[in-house]
């Protein structure tokens, strides 16, 4: 609600909670870097004026703000507003006859716990401060940890102290003493549930389909991936089960392909995150088990995946799992490593969903957010399952036990190699020295950071792999430690493999590569590796295509007005600018849903015109709108050359498209049938259904009044001009004139 603000207009200021001494250091901290000193200025500022009166502050005039704050209105205005959107006041209007009155009702600011656990704040603090102070502000706020292991609980409960009091009838009056009051921010959805309910098929879902959680995960899913209500609706289409239900799973995956394939096959960082400084524990203790911790910490989700999978790239239904666990669930990083970790010990190896899921149900009522909660929790569990083992049978208990984490028993010492053991690792390493330099790796150094023998292997591969000049080459162009790189020596070589590959190849009918059209690329995410699929030049001329057979239609258009594209439009050109500002508010407007008219461009002989409309055409289609490009001419040959179902498919098809362009309009043999019968009904439909459409021409819009009205049969001014109307009521006239680029 938009209200005209007056320094005369009166507020009257009401607490709503019990401010506390660290506020202040919370707000100057935490919330200003987020909302300005202004806003910050503003709150302390309303507090003052409760001085007086703790509940309720005396009627003020703004003018009272503008003179105590030294700020205008207008900045006022907007520092407030700030602090209604962060949840530290709430603000009520009332109209007066002369005057204005206004209430701000003040609330307390979130713990500094509150804020770095909040999605968002979280996010916005750390992008406004930076790396290095944020992690001062969150060593500021960081409580240390301390190790009660070796202490006893002594503490007295209240009957022990207290003894027992007869009851008294009396009035409690405790609703109406001041307690702390706090607002969280409340984040506009992205989604539209209702315009999303009209635009979806009719009878496609069920009439409870859009209930509280499914709408939760919806919403979820729209913020995570950055989709908004029409994109949501085609996601949604795809992932319709038999009874008509939003299948969560496929809903989720959907989601992301979508995501994947309009960032180049990037992911959202969700499970690449790595748990929060403020939830780790601190570094220091050299025990098997807090080296644990220290891994579950460190590692994100993704990447402790792809451990337990060998380095080699996780299911896509693990990756799924995971996923779930953490937007549905809002499981911390360092958990979900420590519940896949668990569950993985004690289940063969494998993530059986509706366990996993049990699980994760469990430690989100517990609120458990750290790696070490979390572990204590699965040796409770682990202790139960063993104590009703041990009274069944002494054989469940002993399999049972073997099937504890690695870090149940907090006395596993560090396993070490034998001397026969550490022999065999140095002979195999004799010669074994990395060339590069500063990154030379010794053997001896080898033997102290890897003993597993298995790992051997690996880093002998990546030796031999790394005789070839070429793939040394490739490799080297990544920069990273070649410690990491040799875990994905196979990986690697696919993707160099499948890059020569395509150097000489010819077309997807010649792809030899392992996806069709595609080619395995690594990915550095977070100082580590990763690996996708990217489409090919091929493989995108084709993508191109068929979203073109599935919303455009092309009608003897030239392949330069085909292939249009905005962003390789020329923009040196002055002249040009006008028109630029006008396709792109149009497209703003028109994606927002506004009705938007269409444009008449006219002007020279190769100075663009078609070209630029086309660009801005195709753009819209590739978000799924249905377009049409027609040569005016040629597709009026056409239809006259056609007769019964195809004329009907032909000009339906254009007459009713969402984004019509009628390229050089003019150009035509001008007739009574083609004016009276094709042009004046396509316009008068595409008027009444108000669709937008584009005419570019040699002609003025002047000129092909004079054109139309003179066909061969007759002068027919009155029709002529009849459409020439019509056309001014639907487009916007523009002119372009400049330089004959077809030279």
């Amino acid at each position: 609600m938009d209200i005209s603000i007056l320094p005369a207009d009166m507020y009257i200021v009401v607490n709503k909670t019990v401010l506390q001494e660290n506020d202040s250091k919370i707000l100057t901290m935490l919330y200003q870097p987020i909302i300005g000193i202004g806003a910050v200025n503003l709150y302390l500022t309303l507090c003052l004026d409760l001085d007086k009166n703790e509940f309720m502050s005396e009627e003020n005039s703004h003018h009272h703000l503008m003179t105590n704050m030294r700020m205008r209105l207008s900045d006022i205005v907007i520092a407030r507003e700030k602090l209604e959107a962060i949840g530290l006041i709430k603000s009520y209007f009332k109209e007066g006859e002369d005057v204005n009155t206004y209430i701000y009702e003040i609330f307390s600011p979130l713990s500094a716990h509150e804020i770095f656990s909040h999605p968002i704040l979280n996010i916005v603090l750390y992008n406004n401060v930076g790396k290095k102070e944020y992690e001062r502000l969150i060593n500021r706020f960081k409580v240390p940890r301390i190790n009660y292991g070796s202490y006893k609980d002594i503490t007295k409960n209240f009957n022990e102290v207290f003894d027992s009091v007869p009851g008294t009838v009396f009035e409690n009056e405790s609703r109406n003493i001041k307690s702390i009051h706090k607002l969280k921010p409340e984040i506009e959805s992205t989604i539209d549930f209702d315009m999303l309910i009209s635009i979806l098929p009719s009878g496609l879902l069920s009439k409870n389909t859009f209930r509280k959680d499914e709408k939760e995960l919806i919403q979820n899913i729209s913020y995570i991936y950055n989709i908004d209500t029409e994109e949501m609706k085609g996601i949604i289409i795809n992932s319709v089960n038999d009874k008509h239900n939003i299948d969560k799973t496929l809903l989720r995956k959907n989601a992301r392909n979508y995501y994947q394939f309009e960032n180049n096959g990037k992911l959202p960082s969700l499970i690449y995150q790595k748990q929060p400084e403020y939830l780790r524990n601190p570094v220091g203790n050299d025990s098997k088990r807090a080296k644990m911790i220290y891994t579950f910490e460190t590692v994100s989700p993704y990447n402790f995946l792809r451990g337990k999978y060998n380095g080699a790239k996780p299911t896509e239904r693990d990756l799924n799992l995971v996923e779930s666990l953490m937007v549905d669930s809002g499981l911390k990083p360092a958990v979900v490593n420590v519940l896949i970790d668990y569950v993985m010990k004690i289940n063969n190896k494998k993530l059986t969903k509706n366990f996993v899921e049990t699980i994760a149900g469990q430690w989100k009522r517990l609120n458990i957010e750290t790696a070490e909660d979390a572990m204590n929790e699965a040796e409770k569990e682990c202790k139960k399952k063993k104590m009703v083992k041990e009274k069944s049978s002494v054989r469940t208990y002993k399999k049972e036990e073997t099937n504890l984490p690695e870090w149940f028993n907090k006395e596993i010492k560090e396993e070490k190699n034998s001397k026969e053991e550490e022999e065999e690792i140095k002979n195999l390493f004799k010669n074994f020295i990395w060339w590069e330099g500063e990154n030379m790796i010794k053997a001896k150094e080898i033997i102290n950071e890897k003993k597993n023998k298995n790992l051997t292997d690996l880093e002998i591969e990546y030796f031999k792999a790394n005789k070839n000049p070429e793939f040394k080459k490739f490799t080297d162009s990544i920069n990273l430690n070649d410690k990491i790189l040799m875990k994905y020596t196979s990986s690697l070589m696919q993707c160099f493999n499948e890059k020569e590959n395509c150097k000489n190849c010819k077309g997807l009918e010649n792809c030899k590569n392992e996806v069709n059209g595609c080619f395995y690329k690594p990915i550095i995410v977070d100082g580590n590796i990763n690996f996708e699929h990217k489409t090919c030049k091929y493989k995108n001329k084709m993508l191109h295509d068929i979203e073109y057979v599935k919303n455009g239609y092309l009608f003897e258009v030239s392949k330069e007005v085909r292939n249009a594209n905005l962003r390789n439009i020329y923009t040196d050109d002055k002249k040009r600018n006008e028109l630029y500002r006008w396709i792109n508010r149009f497209m703003i407007d028109y994606k927002s849903g506004k009705q938007c008219k269409g444009l008449y461009l006219s002007g020279n002989f190769g100075s663009g015109k078609s070209y630029l409309v086309s660009a801005m055409i195709n753009e819209l289609v590739k978000d799924g709108y249905k377009g049409a490009l027609i040569y005016y001419p040629e597709f009026l040959r056409s239809l006259k050359a056609s007769f019964g179902k195809d004329f009907d498919e032909q000009f339906n098809y254009v007459k009713k498209s969402d984004l019509l362009l009628i390229d050089d309009i003019g150009a035509e043999n001008i007739s009574a049938w083609s004016r009276d019968e094709i042009l004046g009904p396509i316009i008068q439909y595409r008027m009444d259904e108000k669709l937008p459409t584009f005419f570019t021409s040699n002609l003025s819009i002047e000129e092909l009044e004079v054109h139309l009205s003179e066909s061969k049969d007759k002068i027919d001014k009155i029709k002529a001009k009849r459409i020439i109307e019509r056309i001014k009521f639907i487009t916007d006239d523009l002119k372009l004139i400049s330089n004959n680029n077809r030279k």
